[in-house]
């Protein structure tokens, strides 16, 4: 028995929905300040504690592999705000995402040429991940999270959309 036209479209678009959902996804990253100094008197470091790190990356997920102790797997785009620097995605610096059995422990990776920006794994728990930022003036470090905001980036959404609108168009069209 054949499926009807309408059946093979729908079943199509779930499994590229379940292929997209596999290969990319969206993380935000959030922190705060808790130590900073600078070996100018002129300067006063204290005031960039308790100041924000917020920022995204994306990456591939259908790379993890839940067996192995630490994992290491490249983002492919991020951005990231800090003490009113953007850090965006330099293709000469590598930052990856570093995975302990399949879960997130946290990021690993010097970003941007200045300011300096660099962040650490929390080896086995996301709970000890830590983040430092340099410009010519301060040194500043904190802790960050990550959480999933998205399991399909963004133009994978779109293209989705679109598709899938376009699917239905079609199909209206043939049995109207």
């Amino acid at each position: 028995m054949r499926l009807p036209p309408f059946l093979r479209l729908l079943a199509a678009g779930a499994a590229l929905t379940a292929s997209l959902q596999a290969q990319a996804s969206v993380f935000t990253i959030t922190g705060l300040i808790d130590s900073a100094s600078s070996p100018f008197s002129w300067v006063q470091p204290e005031r960039a504690i308790g100041q924000r790190l917020s920022g995204r990356f994306e990456l591939d997920t259908s790379r993890i592999e839940l067996s192995e102790a630490r994992q290491l797997i490249a983002i492919s785009d991020y951005r990231f705000s800090l003490l009113g620097y953007t850090i965006d995605t330099d293709p000469d610096r590598e930052l990856m995402a570093v995975y302990h059995f399949g879960e997130l422990v946290g990021l690993d990776g010097s970003v941007g040429g200045y300011p300096g920006f660099r962040v650490e794994d929390g080896a086995t728990d996301i709970a000890g991940a830590r983040f430092h930022f340099a410009d010519e003036v301060l040194r500043a470090s904190g802790s960050y999270r990550v959480e999933a905001a998205n399991p399909v980036s963004e133009p994978a959404s779109l293209a989705l959309g679109l598709g899938a609108l376009g699917a239905l168009a079609l199909s209206r069209r043939r049995w109207a």
